[in-house]
């Protein structure tokens, strides 16, 4: 990173923000892809997607609303053409969007696109942030900024919670109890059908 910041170049130089969200699966966390307790993370359901939801300020390189975890995260995801990538202005107002697309490239980089590849410190610094960020990336994006649709398979019944299930399976090493044990808090926490089923 530059002294005074990075510098944003491209049809978009006046962005100042980027939001990122990427669909994680049951199989993504653990494993050296995403961990359990990282911020943003909203849990997969049995069946469906959660996501990793993110703003980074471009200038900075940091993330914001990071809390306060105490240590630092590695991200590894290989995405391909299924992230979410938004350039926000200085009030954080939406300029343009790529949808259901690869990794920028001139922004986040990753082998041909397929892969978000992101260490993280502590106080949400992202390390070895770029000095130029290029924002060509989204010549073929999106000014039409309503919501996705949840990827939540009609059916689902979200009082079943699948991380409690493997757990009871106990079939795992200590480190993968550890994130099942946070994935199951994180997913009763995210359903409160979870417990309105459990207290009838």
């Amino acid at each position: 990173m530059t002294s005074g910041g990075s510098q944003i170049v491209g049809p978009w130089r006046s962005a100042r923000y980027l939001a990122v969200r990427i669909p994680i699966g049951v199989d993504d966390i653990g494993e050296g892809d995403i961990a359990a307790d990282i911020p943003g993370l909203v849990c997969p359901t049995i069946e469906g997607h959660g996501s990793w939801a993110v703003t980074i300020d471009l200038v900075a390189g940091r993330l914001l609303d990071w809390g306060q975890p105490e240590r630092g995260f590695s991200v590894n995801l290989k995405v391909k053409d299924t992230g979410r990538y938004m350039l926000l202005d200085a009030g954080r107002n939406p300029i343009i969007q790529l949808v259901d697309s690869y990794v920028p490239h001139g922004i986040l980089d990753g082998d041909f696109g397929d892969y978000l590849e992101l260490d993280i410190l502590k106080d949400g610094r992202i390390d070895r942030w770029p000095g130029i960020l290029d924002t060509n990336d989204f010549e073929n994006g999106t000014t039409e900024f309503s919501e996705p649709r949840s990827s939540e398979p009609q059916g689902h019944e979200p009082w079943v919670n699948p991380y409690e299930a493997e757990l009871k399976s106990g079939d795992f090493t200590p480190q993968r109890r550890r994130e099942l044990l946070t994935l199951a808090r994180r997913y009763r926490m995210a359903n409160p059908e979870y417990f309105e089923h459990r207290s009838r």
